[in-house]
This record gives C-alpha cells, structure tokens and sequence, in this order.
C-alpha cells in the first residue's frame, strides 16, 4: 500500500435561511510505519490561498493500515462573504523521519464547489463514514456507501453479523437522487459530475455487542465487495480498557518526553485504567517529593480527570522513593 492515500474528498455548500456554508472533507488512507505522525491536508480554493487542515485518528483499519479525517467549514459573513468555491488538495504524512504525500503526482487533485463527494482513483465501491464504536443505547448503524456508477446497479446491500458469522443478513441500501439536499441543504446531485453515486441504509443492531460486516453492489457484469481489504468492518461497545507500564524509575535519557508520549497514548486511547511500576520521586530523607512524582506528572499532562493512588516500597537506585500507582 501507499504511506498515504486519499480515500475521498467532500465538497458541500450548505444553504440554510440567509446564510451559506462550505463544508470539506477528507479521508485517508495511511500506513502505520510508526506510532508519531504528522497528517494534514493542504487545500486551497479559488483565491489561491493555501491552508493546512490537520487530520485525527479515526481508528485502524486492518494490520498496518490506520483511517484519518481531515476537514474545514468555512461561513460565509459579513466579514467574509466569500467561499472557497473549487479546491484543490494534497495529502501528507511526515512519520519516521519522511514525508509521504497523495498529491496526484504533483499536479495535486481537484473537487468543484458543490459538487457532493469524490472517490480516490483507486476505489469504485467504498464505505465513506465508517466508525468502530457503537454508542450506548444505539439500536441502529447508520451507513453511507459512495460508488462509482460505471454500470447501473441492479443490487446494493450489507451484509452483516452479531454472532461471528454463524448467522448473517443483507440489509438493502437504497439511492436517493435528492440526498444532499436531503442531508445538507445542498445543490449537489447524485450521482455528480464525476459519477460518484451515494447509497444509504440503516442496520438493527439492538442491544448487540458487535457488529460484522461487509458491503456488495450487483452489476451485470458481477459482484464488488468492499470488505475493508478482506477484514471485513467491525462496530462494538466501548470496552474497558487496562493498561500496565514499568516507568524505569526515571532511567530513560529524556524523562520528560517519555512523560508526555505516556500521558498521549493514555488521552489518545482512551484509557480507564493505569497501573504503573517504578513510579519514582526524590528520596528527599524519606519524605518524597510529591510535586516532582512521576506518576502525578503523568496524571497532569492527560488532561482529563482521573482517581490516582500512589504508595512507595523501597529506594531506587540509593535516590529515589520508588513505588506504584493507579489510575481509574
């Protein structure tokens, strides 16, 4: 696969009472050739002006690849009356020390005001607002599938499970030539200009836990799968999440960076609990020094609430009061 790779590109306007607003968005593709990464879109629209939209983690996508989303919303106002209108885009990911774009070849890509959405050159058929988390009380799935209408469909359907595929069903999707006016007060049509059509259908998933699936379109010419590269898609209930760390006691050469990517990954994974070893302190005659604790710089750097507990056993390394500690 490609370091990184643009899935889609969005295009939408808006038009609510007096007031217009351009939406864009993007999805991509990225290899996950290291845990630190850098992932932007740079677009620019009539004006020339160029931006930077930074992309979040959705989730992973399978071994080694990961989903991000980059977007901007821009309104129109009395200080700025004007839109975008046509961009232009290219994606880049700076991680292991490269920088890797999607930047079509260097001409960069293209996507006219209002003009719905637009398929990545490399996928006819493709889910378009994947999420792997089902909320609490959430009864139905919500999905969105763009193709490209290079063939009239005779079928379009999910197929999809709760029990690990002892069972299944196919739920139909279903196309409606209005759905961005429908959806988002636009103008944009459906299929577009460039032949990207969008389906839509809703799975009753009740009360289960997870939720399997893939997504198959019917020609004349035979069935395409878009089955998240043989993976298949997967929605769940949050679960509980525990993670167990030995910190070395303050052994590392750059503490405080080790403090801040700890303090990250718990934010960015969504951590409940945190069990930590080697939690160090200055000895200070046996007193300890509570401000300079390791795990207390930790639980400030998260950002948000935790319990912490912490108690000491011994001396480390003759200079330190080294325990443990929890977070829940």
């Amino acid at each position: 696969m490609k370091p990184i790779e643009l899935l889609y590109a969005a295009n939408v306007i808006s038009r609510r009472g007096d007031c217009a607003r351009q939406d864009i968005t993007f999805r991509l593709l990225v290899e996950n050739r290291a845990y630190e990464k850098e992932v932007a879109v740079n677009w620019s629209g009539e004006d020339g002006a160029w931006h930077s939209a930074p992309a979040r983690w959705i989730c992973a996508l399978g071994p080694g690849r990961e989903l991000w989303q980059a977007s901007a919303s821009i309104a129109a106002s009395a200080e700025h009356d004007t839109l975008p209108g046509d961009i232009r885009y290219a994606a880049h990911c700076r991680m292991a020390g490269a920088d890797c774009w999607d930047n079509n070849s260097g001409f960069n890509h293209d996507l006219n005001a209002d003009s719905g959405l637009r398929l990545g050159g490399a996928y006819a058929l493709l889910h378009v607002d994947f999420t792997p988390r089902l909320e609490p009380g959430q009864e139905y799935l919500p999905i969105t599938v763009a193709r490209h209408a290079s063939a009239p469909a005779v079928r379009l359907y999910v197929r999809w499970s709760t029990d690990h595929w002892r069972t299944f069903t196919d739920t139909p999707c279903y196309f409606r030539r209005r759905h961005w006016g429908h959806t988002a007060a636009s103008n944009a049509r459906n299929p577009n200009r460039y032949g990207n059509e969008i389906w839509i259908s809703h799975l009753g998933v009740g009360s289960a836990f997870r939720v399997e699936y893939a997504i198959a379109c019917e020609t004349a010419a035979g069935t395409t799968w878009d089955d998240n590269f043989g993976c298949n898609y997967c929605a769940h209930r949050e679960r509980l999440k525990i993670l167990t760390l030995n910190l070395h006691c303050n052994q590392e050469p750059d503490q405080d960076a080790k403090l801040w990517r700890i303090a990250q990954a718990i934010r960015e994974l969504e951590i409940d609990v945190v069990c930590l070893q080697e939690v160090a302190e200055p000895w200070n005659d046996g007193r300890g020094d509570w401000a300079a604790n390791t795990a207390r710089i930790i639980q400030e750097r998260i950002g948000r609430p935790f319990h912490i507990h912490h108690d000491w056993s011994h001396i480390g390394f003759e200079r330190y009061r080294e325990g443990s500690a929890t977070r829940s």
